[in-house]
């Protein structure tokens, strides 16, 4: 396995802010390192370089964010906003809010459900749960709420003592309301 070091550069604006708040400590610790010759081992992860804070020089570089570009919609792609993606196994769990709302937390928006094998071809199951716009044909799995389908915030609880029915939770509505848990899709 390919290792890689990198050196802080001294003079960086995170080194200068952690001296800033770390400078009790330095003071306080005469057998700390010095920060500009500590050694950062970041082993095989990736890392992402949007400011100096890893590297120590750059001689005839200099860092470059890359543009987004466009891309073609893939047919059937899920169109609600506000989404949230759950990997559970091999299959992809999408969350996404949808609904003509007049404004935020209108009872009008809904919470959509979809669901893929690769993150990028997602199926729409007829669940029929709610009605909306006079049918069931559809993939919603919240309606007629006044801010929960809004800031519908679902997780997958992991820890090995939850029971399986309890596992997706999440988190939603106002002050008023808490943490929804519900069985498995």
């Amino acid at each position: 396995m390919k290792r890689h070091v990198l050196r802080r550069q001294p003079g960086s604006l995170l080194t200068s802010q952690l001296l800033g708040v770390c400078s009790f400590f330095l003071i306080a610790c005469p057998l700390a390192p010095a920060i500009a010759d500590e050694v950062l081992e970041i082993g095989s992860r990736r890392e992402l370089f949007v400011d100096d804070y890893l590297v120590e020089r750059l001689a005839g570089l200099r860092l470059k964010l890359h543009e987004p570009r466009p891309t073609p919609l893939v047919p059937g792609t899920p169109n609600g906003h506000y989404a949230t993606v759950i990997k559970d196994g091999s299959l992809y769990r999408r969350y996404d809010r949808g609904g003509f709302a007049q404004q935020d937390g209108d009872s009008r928006e809904t919470t959509h459900y979809w669901e893929s094998r690769d993150g990028i071809h997602w199926s729409r199951p007829n669940l029929g749960l709610f009605e909306v716009n006079g049918s069931r044909d559809n993939n919603v799995i919240i309606a007629n709420t006044k801010w929960v389908a809004h800031n519908f915030s679902p997780f997958l609880d992991r820890r090995p003592q939850v029971p399986k029915e309890q596992r997706f939770k999440a988190l939603a509505g106002d002050q008023t309301t808490g943490t929804v848990s519900g069985a498995d899709q």
